[in-house]
């Protein structure tokens, strides 16, 4: 009894403190029990608490928690980490998570025992401002090679493959030269595990909609719209009472308003450029319909791709985008000139057939400065009317006069323009604007 006074009593305060991790946290079935030491999420999308340990707790961590676990409730952390190393998705979500409800609850001496986003920064290398902007998913495919052994609000583990050694208490200590660590003291470890299965005394019930009890007949689909519907109702109470805080906001976008692949903007913006180098004519009747026009080419377009190799762009993602791009270029008979630059422009390479795609990816070397108006007056003064341009960067190139003039004469040549960016978006007047995730 005195375990559910203090959840009903949490509960309250963190209604008060965010409504909407609070009415989410309402509609979850909750279970007192041993089988877990701390506090988890189940595979059957119970929210389980350990009883000794949630009543050491003092009310204000308490209310941390289970927010904690509201969150990773809410958003099927627990059910998103198909495919990949379940302790280090566990301490993605934990960062992710944590770095928000920091600044809704300000959890106080927790903070020094978790891990946040600024300490998954120092291992990825990339600012937490850019980090905030990616889904859980996107973070998480920044870590490849690092293998990492969770301890949940807090978090512990390796990463291979760095040259730092760097602890969650930031004590600067140097490591054996090849690894960077995040870890913290743990408060919470291993509660996103799809093993549990949650066993002991229900103290609240929740919704019915979304409870997934094994066997119900419930599929992952019909549990995933039915905690999109929940989602959406929270934030109506939540802005109702006040602001949505700008990472919840972002973390609730991606639920319920998912961006268009980045595969699928590229592939119609090119499409509608290359469109434009061709018009119909009855000179020529279709070969599908005889009573109507064919297709007659005003020209056999470039497409101009230049890649920026000073940033971060591996080779994957590389194989990925000219693999896209050669295969809208085909249907359309275009020719391709892949042009790599950094600080300068290289030499253009002829992206002639799909084999080549490897080849010319391993080519695209570089590391100087970023740079890109060698490589936008080449094209300016080599590519014809109707040709379509497209940039690959991680976005960190400023926009000097010297080559904002050079964007706007290449849009006015070009059938279209677009800046596929890796890292910061990038908005050029008349270009259109794709981040490569």
């Amino acid at each position: 009894m005195d375990v559910k006074e203090d959840f009903l009593r949490a509960k309250t305060v963190l209604m008060m403190a965010s409504p909407f991790i609070g009415s989410l946290l309402n509609k979850a079935r909750v279970i007192v029990t041993q089988v877990i030491p701390t506090a988890a999420v189940d595979r059957d999308n119970n929210l389980l608490i350990n009883p000794e340990f949630f009543g050491k707790l003092k009310p204000e961590e308490q209310v941390f928690i289970l927010a904690h676990e509201a969150m990773h409730w809410a958003f099927l952390d627990h059910k998103r980490d198909v495919g990949r190393d379940q302790k280090t998705w566990n301490i993605v979500a934990d960062g992710v998570n944590n770095n928000i409800l920091i600044e809704i609850l300000n959890p106080g001496r927790l903070i020094n025992d978790m891990v946040t986003l600024d300490r998954i920064s120092e291992v990825v290398g990339k600012p937490v401002d850019e980090l905030e902007r990616m889904t859980k998913e996107q973070i998480y495919n920044l870590l490849p090679r690092i293998t990492i052994s969770g301890s949940g609000t807090s978090g512990q583990g390796k990463c291979t493959g760095q040259d730092v050694s760097a602890t969650g208490q930031q004590n600067g200590q140097q490591g054996d030269g090849d690894e960077k660590t995040i870890e913290g003291d743990g408060v919470i470890g291993d509660d996103l595990r799809n093993d549990i299965v949650g066993e002991g005394e229900v103290i609240q019930e929740g919704s019915n909609d979304i409870y997934s009890k094994s066997g119900n007949g419930k599929s992952m689909e019909e549990l995933r719209e039915a905690m999109k519907r929940a989602i959406a109702e929270a934030e109506q109470i939540q802005k109702m009472r006040g602001t949505m805080p700008v990472g919840l906001q972002r973390l609730v976008d991606n639920i319920l308003r998912p961006k268009i692949p980045w595969k699928t903007l590229l592939r119609q913006a090119l499409k509608e450029g290359l469109g434009r180098t061709t018009t119909q004519s009855w000179k020529k009747l279709s070969r599908r319909h005889r009573d109507y026009p064919g297709n007659k080419r005003l020209t056999t377009p470039t497409v101009w791709v230049g890649v920026d190799t000073s940033g971060s762009i591996g080779e994957h993602e590389l194989r990925q985008f000219l693999g896209e791009i050669y295969g809208i270029a085909k249907q359309a008979r275009a020719n391709i000139t892949v042009i790599p630059w950094d600080a300068q422009m290289y030499e253009p390479i002829k992206l002639t057939s799909a084999s080549r795609i490897h080849e010319v990816a391993k080519k695209l070397k570089g590391g100087g400065g970023t740079n890109p108006t060698e490589f936008m007056k080449y094209v300016r003064d080599h590519m014809r009317n109707l040709d379509a341009v497209v940039i690959l960067s991680d976005g960190y190139i400023g926009y000097p006069g010297d080559y904002k003039r050079l964007a706007k004469e290449i849009k006015a040549k070009s059938s279209v323009s677009i800046f596929v960016t890796t890292g910061t978006d990038v908005r050029w007047p008349g270009w259109k604007a794709i981040r490569l995730d």
